[in-house]
């Protein structure tokens, strides 16, 4: 049993600097635990252009096993980057809001910050119940629904607002399988092409979605980068729409099956599109 959890920092001008990180402790019993050991931390871009002892807390780190080889992180970033001690000694720090950014990690050990680091959750409008700060809960996966919901509370408040009382509404926030993040082309069109890998199954399974004049095909090459006859951009079909489970396919041919075993990589040629996620599987009808 895996337990993720906040870790304090030292003390620092008389007041505890938060410097709040993530820890990891194991436990086979739940009663006996591993000494915690610091997985995620505050690095030096969460902290540039900072005057305060530090900029940003880990606040709230809920932890999920998404999939057997995947656990994602929902991290609350307390941001405050002007800190001042008040004459009652008691910590003022501005701005004092916390929305969401994702980790993710394929061992719950060695984690990485989801690219820009730009928020999954972000706050609401002015005035709204989670206009100052975003905790996320455990999120759930639907089983009637091809989705994935996440509870929040959210405070309307900032967080050393005096006037912050009561207990925070609960939210919650929607979002389609696997679309934690997206490869993302704008209408001129853009590319992506895989490092090299190697599969098993039949069929290129792809979650993807398109503007009505949007694109997404995808090229097989060679581990070095060389097209494989047959499976060209220019053999490639044009998909367009949106859907959580499509087959690429190649003048109407889907399998692929012929290609497993060996190193290749995916060329995704997308205009007004994003690509979330794409996995084989081992049967052509799905």
């Amino acid at each position: 049993m895996d337990y993720y959890h906040r870790v304090y920092g030292e003390r620092k001008m008389g007041w505890r600097a938060r410097l709040l990180r993530m820890g990891r402790s194991v436990s086979d019993d739940f009663i006996h635990w591993t000494p915690e050991e610091i997985v995620l931390a505050p690095d030096d871009v969460d902290e540039a252009n900072s005057a305060a002892p530090n900029r940003v807390d880990f606040y709230s780190l809920p932890v999920i096993q998404y999939t057997s080889r995947v656990y994602v992180a929902f991290v609350s970033i307390y941001s405050h980057w002007e800190a001042k001690i008040k004459e009652d000694g008691s910590l003022s720090q501005f701005p004092g809001r916390a929305d969401i950014q994702l980790a993710t990690s394929r061992d719950g050990i060695r984690w990485s910050r989801s690219p820009g680091r730009t928020p999954f959750i972000r706050l609401g409008p002015e005035g709204s119940f989670w206009a100052g700060m975003l905790f996320v809960k455990r999120p759930l996966p639907s089983a009637s629904d091809p989705r994935l919901e996440i509870y929040f509370d959210g405070w309307r408040k900032v967080h050393n607002d005096p006037t912050r009382t009561g207990q925070p509404v609960r939210g919650v926030a929607v979002a389609r399988t696997d679309g934690f993040i997206a490869a993302e082309a704008a209408y001129t069109g853009g590319e992506l092409t895989t490092k090299p890998l190697v599969f098993q199954g039949k069929t290129l399974q792809l979650n993807a979605e398109t503007g009505a004049g949007g694109i997404v095909q995808v090229e097989i090459q060679d581990e070095s980068g060389r097209p494989l006859d047959g499976f060209k951009a220019a053999d490639a079909d044009e998909i367009n729409g949106n859907y959580l489970k499509v087959a690429a396919s190649w003048s109407g041919r889907s399998d692929v099956g012929g290609l497993a075993g060996r190193p290749v990589r995916l060329r995704c040629i997308m205009r007004d599109a994003r690509l979330y996620s794409f996995q084989f599987i081992g049967r052509g009808d799905f």
